[in-house]
C-alpha cells in the first residue's frame, strides 16, 4: 500500500511560526534574544549553529578592519 500523505513545508513553517509568536508573547526585547538563541538540544545542529555565528563574526572584524 502506498502512503499518499504529503508534507507541506509551508503550513508546518506557519504553525511552528504561530507557536513561537505565542511564547515570546509580553517578553522584553532582551528576554527574546534569550529565547532565540536558546540551545535546540540538537547537539549536532547547536554546534552548526555556533560555527555558523563565529564565521559571521568573524566576517564583520574583516570588514571593520577593511
Amino acid at each position: 500500500m502506498k502512503n499518499n500523505k504529503r508534507f507541506d513545508c509551508l503550513k508546518e513553517k506557519e504553525r511552528i511560526h504561530a507557536e513561537m509568536l505565542k511564547e515570546i508573547k509580553g517578553m522584553t526585547l532582551e528576554e527574546e534574544r534569550a529565547y532565540y538563541n536558546r540551545p535546540t538540544g540538537d547537539k549536532k545542529l547547536d554546534a552548526w549553529i555556533s560555527k555558523v555565528k563565529q564565521h559571521s563574526v568573524n566576517r564583520s572584524k574583516l570588514k571593520k578592519s577593511s
